[in-house]
């Protein structure tokens, strides 16, 4: 396999304009899954769909974005990742993924998902990993000393400061909950997430949000954080 800068860059305008359609499509109507999911048949809503537990389900959705750089990462011949940069790179991409592949799953509470937002979660995780992984293995270029440039060692600490972030928020939102229950809730306070997630996430946020007249819910139930920056969906 080579590389294809145009296919790279044809990918990459997709994905942003992809962000900005699901950005448009979520400010009308919020996602059907969690408090804006159909209610049970008897209570006037259509039935609720088919859905995975929620270890399985993140499992699977996850999955994608490590397994398909490691797959064009065996496929590609030697020499593989050179140099440093690129390796250290890939590292932080396949770390990320580890962590929500294999371990976040089976430490998650949640509610069993539904299927249909499942299959579209897997669709970008299958995107997200190509694209990553092709460019970073087949594309990129970096000099030999590039990983003591200031830009590089800067996004890595990033990286660990958001990487670090991302796991504590998780056990956080794991403590809010009683145990037996599976009721998503957040923290009041400010939640940084990349453009991705706030097409996607913004939303959804926006919609949960209740009016300035209704009562303002429960400390630690509802809140709209400040969406700016992030590495999980």
């Amino acid at each position: 396999m080579q590389c294809s800068p145009g296919l790279v860059r044809a990918l990459s305008g997709a994905l942003g304009a992809g962000a900005l359609l699901q950005l448009g499509a979520g400010l009308r109507l919020p996602a059907r899954y969690g408090k804006h999911e159909p209610a049970a048949p008897g209570a006037g809503a259509a039935p609720r769909c088919a859905r995975l537990p929620a270890a399985a389900a993140w499992f699977a959705l996850e999955l994608p974005s490590f397994v398909l750089p490691a797959l064009l990462l065996a496929l590609r011949g030697p020499p593989r990742l050179e140099p440093l940069g690129c390796r250290l790179l890939c590292a932080t991409f396949g770390g990320h993924y580890f962590y929500r592949t294999f371990i976040y799953p089976f430490l998650t509470r949640g509610r069993p998902f539904p299927l249909h937002i499942l299959y579209f979660g897997m669709l970008f995780c299958l995107y997200n990993g190509f694209l990553q992984g092709y460019y970073l293995i087949y594309c990129a270029e970096y000099p030999t000393d590039w990983c003591f440039n200031i830009r590089f060692t800067s996004g890595i600490l990033l990286f660990s400061l958001g990487m670090g972030i991302n796991i504590h928020s998780d056990l956080l939102l794991r403590q809010l909950r009683k145990p037996g229950e599976t009721t998503y809730k957040i923290p009041q306070g400010l939640s940084p997430i990349c453009l991705q997630t706030f097409c996607c996430g913004g939303p959804k946020t926006r919609h949960s949000t209740p009016d300035v007249d209704s009562p303002m819910p429960n400390r630690g139930e509802e809140s709209l954080p400040l969406v700016c920056w992030q590495h999980s969906c």
